[in-house]
């Protein structure tokens, strides 16, 4: 396998590429922006490099695919085109299936113009040098928020005594807030990540962002299904199975709530996020600008 291929213990991040999707939740505006990072423990990645391998492997014999990318699959588009749609849902199950089976802890943060509305007087007192890269701009203040969650778990699973978070892990990101090979400092979480700092690359070069990309389309594809749907209606079997695929991720900072079927809608949703937003001491809805 090739070196730059080979799934390294690391943390693993990219976007949903979300920002000006109507989500259909007032909770999830336009102005969203969602990062997810899927952490590969040392104890779990030589076992991970193995089943990418194999995975990369076949999509490139069959398919003539380079990478990974569940948007392009789920849409067939690119060289996913003529792929039989049977072909590219078994994707997505052998994806699930190893994801759900690593158990592999997963932090999703989503920020949004309405998040630094909610927080708008911390923000005044802050005053940043135009030089440097992070600023609270919705994208890299929502890498920040990120990278915070992603501590804090770690710090928490070493308190607990697990030896994979001992040492400092290195972190990736897809190309996008920076171009591919940038290494950029980041201001905190040295004990977490390694640097601390975070390389920038193309997903189709770094394995480990090829499982962050499902994550990433899974949740938001998951939270769109429930955001479109109407009390009572049915469950179409390929929504259920969506459904089903974000349920068996490890997302370490998310609640998990168990609802019946025939509840599962957009009413539910709101009810869910506005009583988070209340435990939070912020008001039932968000603040528009």
């Amino acid at each position: 396998m090739d070196l730059e291929m080979r799934v390294r213990p690391g943390i693993y991040v990219d976007d949903s590429g979300n920002p000006g999707t109507d989500s259909g939740s007032i909770h999830l505006s336009k102005t969203r922006k969602s990062w997810t990072a899927v952490i590969i423990p040392p104890s779990l990645a030589r076992v991970c490099s193995q089943i990418m391998d194999i995975f990369l492997k076949g999509i490139k014999q069959d398919h003539c695919a380079t990478e990974l990318h569940f948007t392009d699959i789920f849409s067939g588009r690119g060289v996913w085109k003529k792929v039989d749609i049977e072909d590219r849902i078994k994707m997505f199950r052998l994806m699930a299936s190893f994801v759900a089976r690593m158990e592999l802890p997963i932090v999703h943060v989503t920020t949004s113009q309405e998040t630094l509305n909610d927080h708008s007087l911390f923000f005044k007192g802050i005053r940043l040098d135009s030089n440097q890269f992070w600023d609270i701009s919705v994208p890299r203040f929502g890498f920040l928020r990120c990278c915070l969650e992603i501590s804090e778990y770690a710090r928490e699973m070493r308190a607990y005594g697990h030896p994979d978070f001992n040492d400092t892990l290195p972190m990736f990101a897809d190309e996008g807030l920076a171009v591919a090979g940038s290494i950029i400092p980041l201001p905190n979480w040295g004990d977490v990540i390694y640097g601390p700092s975070v390389r920038f690359s193309r997903s189709q070069d770094v394995a480990g962002i090829q499982i962050a990309d499902f994550a990433a389309f899974t949740i938001s594809r998951t939270q769109w299904i429930v955001a479109q749907r109407r009390f009572g209606t049915p469950v179409s079997r390929s929504d259920e199975e969506f459904l089903r695929y974000g349920a068996e991720l490890n997302v370490v900072n998310l609640p998990r709530v168990s609802v019946q079927k025939t509840h599962l809608s957009k009413e539910h949703l709101e009810s869910i996020l506005e009583q988070d937003r209340i435990s939070k001491g912020l008001t039932s809805k968000p603040l528009k600008s």
